[in-house]
């Protein structure tokens, strides 16, 4: 029988990501209409111009011990901490609908060029990053380098 094929981008859009920012808690989704992005994403980016979302876990999707995945992770809040990147906790995780449960604990850094967030992607061997910047926000495939916009939805604990 032949392994069922992954739309990554698909699992990425219909995931759910929350993200630390100062005394605020944001959560959003990427399977909206492209649009204009909700107020919470407009002024986190008029505030830090750019963020990008990472995690060291699970490299290629490929599925780790949560061990390792914690300890790749640990070695990754280093590295941010040694360049001196501003970052807080985030994470990104299936939503209640999903045919698997998962979560990936991970950051959010700011104000980082695109390149940068490219290059960050690519050390800790991710598919793909969140990206938001200039009013837009959507899937920074790290392998080719290709931006997919998507459409962002803020999610309360009761609209999961």
């Amino acid at each position: 029988m032949a392994a069922k094929e992954v739309h990554w981008d698909e699992v990425y859009r219909h995931s759910l990501y929350v993200l630390q920012h100062e005394q605020s808690c944001l959560r959003f989704r990427l399977d909206a209409a492209i649009g204009r992005l909700p107020q919470p994403l407009v002024s986190l980016l008029h505030r830090q111009n750019s963020f990008f979302l990472i995690t060291a876990w699970n490299p290629m999707s490929e599925e780790r011990p949560r061990a390792e995945n914690e300890q790749a992770n640990a070695s990754l809040k280093q590295r941010l901490l040694a360049e001196k990147l501003p970052f807080a906790e985030a994470y990104g995780q299936s939503l209640p609908a999903a045919e698997v449960f998962w979560r990936e604990d991970g950051f959010v850094v700011f104000g980082q060029s695109l390149p940068t967030a490219l290059s960050w992607g690519r050390s800790v061997r991710q598919r793909a990053l969140v990206w938001a910047q200039g009013g837009q926000i959507g899937l920074l495939r790290c392998e080719d380098g290709h931006f997919l916009p998507c459409g962002a939805a803020m999610v309360m604990d009761a609209a999961l």
